[in-house]
């Protein structure tokens, strides 16, 4: 299960034409026997950044493979608790520096890897790791998706 809000950990915001309660996110579970996959999600040309052929799997944990955090960082699906059938892709980005234009880059690459994965996952988290960010809330005015944010 995801930590239920504390001082370091919010769910700073749900779109208003979000279909979920952010109660709902806090239900999710992830699976007991999770494997490290040796596949990327993500790859990187000259033309930028775009999604490879393999696609997000239940007890599959994705991690960058690329030390300079191509969109984000790890990957993983989780099932609802009360609907085995509800998936949903968890994307994270981890310690972002406390400094607004990071805190809003890492935004952008967070939206930019939720939007690759289109009709995929109707249910999408993404979740943000900014140690000490306390800047407000302007910098996630256009985030698209439901965001936890862990300020500790």
């Amino acid at each position: 299960l995801l930590p239920r809000c504390t001082t370091d950990v919010k769910l700073l915001q749900l779109p208003d034409t979000h279909r979920r309660s952010s109660d709902w996110y806090f239900e999710l579970v992830f699976d007991p026997l999770v494997e490290t996959s040796t596949e990327s999600l993500f790859k990187q040309s000259s033309a930028g950044v775009s999604r490879t052929d393999t696609p997000p799997q239940l007890r599959k944990f994705f991690h960058s493979q690329n030390s300079s955090r191509f969109w984000v960082d790890r990957v993983a699906v989780a099932r609802h608790q009360q609907s085995q059938d509800a998936l949903c892709l968890v994307l994270y980005q981890d310690k972002i520096s406390a400094c607004r234009k990071e805190v809003r880059e890492g935004l952008y690459t967070l939206q930019k890897a939720a939007e690759s994965f289109g009709s995929e996952f109707p249910d999408i988290l993404c979740v943000i790791q900014a140690p000490g960010y306390d800047g407000g809330h302007d910098v996630f005015k256009g985030f698209c998706y439901p965001l936890l944010t862990v300020t500790a």
